[in-house]
This record gives C-alpha cells, sequence and structure tokens, in this order.
C-alpha cells in the first residue's frame, strides 16, 4: 500500500535591512537545519522548511 504523505513547507524571508554582519544569513540558516535538516537555503535572505512529520 502506497500512502503519499502531504509536504509542509515554510517559505521564509528574513528581513536583514542593514548589512553589519554579513555572517547573520549563515547563522539563520543552520538554525533551521537545527529544527530541519531539509532546510534549502535561497540566498541572499531566504530559505525554504520542510516541516513535514
Amino acid at each position: 500500500m502506497n500512502v503519499m504523505t502531504e509536504r509542509h513547507i515554510l517559505h521564509i524571508h528574513f528581513h536583514i535591512n542593514d548589512g553589519s554582519d554579513p555572517e547573520l544569513y549563515g547563522r539563520l540558516i543552520e538554525q533551521l537545519q537545527d529544527i530541519s535538516p531539509r532546510t534549502q537555503a535561497l540566498p541572499p535572505d531566504a530559505a525554504d522548511c520542510d516541516v513535514t512529520g
């Protein structure tokens, strides 16, 4: 029996305005990867994060 699981994807847009910390985006992506290893960085200021189950 093949059961299809509905995917739950969060699209996250970071509002990083001043650019004073060039490593901030990388640290934010690392935090998302702690929530879900299925995280795709979408530089310069977004990411998709699969939070299915």
